[in-house]
């Protein structure tokens, strides 16, 4: 079965960093455990001449309607990712075929 992973989507609490306000995901508002995903591996195009730094991407879908900040971070195995853009959602008019889908988005080196 396709959609058998878990995530953890943590909703960042907001502290004032000297009159900047910014994420705490140290502190977050709600940690929600999301079951019935199907995480798959992201594509991107990097500048590889000169690279120290690697891009690791997924894309994530659920079979229902998840709410996600653009803030959040996303917990797949143990591992914090930010959200690469908004959550996408497909609404289906009977709610049958309803999903949510993630891409998120972490950095090497």
């Amino acid at each position: 079965m396709i959609f058998n992973e878990s995530i953890v989507v943590v909703e960042p609490s907001w502290v004032d960093d000297r009159g900047t306000m910014r994420p705490d995901y140290a502190n977050p508002v709600s940690s929600t455990v999301v079951d019935g995903c199907s995480v798959q591996p992201g594509a991107s195009s990097e500048d590889l001449q000169n690279r120290t730094q690697n891009t690791i991407r997924w894309n994530i879908f659920v079979r229902r309607i998840v709410p996600v900040s653009d803030h959040a971070a996303v917990r797949i195995g143990g591992t914090d990712y930010a959200m690469s853009g908004s959550a996408a959602y497909w609404k289906s008019p009977s709610g049958a075929v309803s999903n949510t889908a993630l891409n998120v988005v972490d950095w090497e080196g």
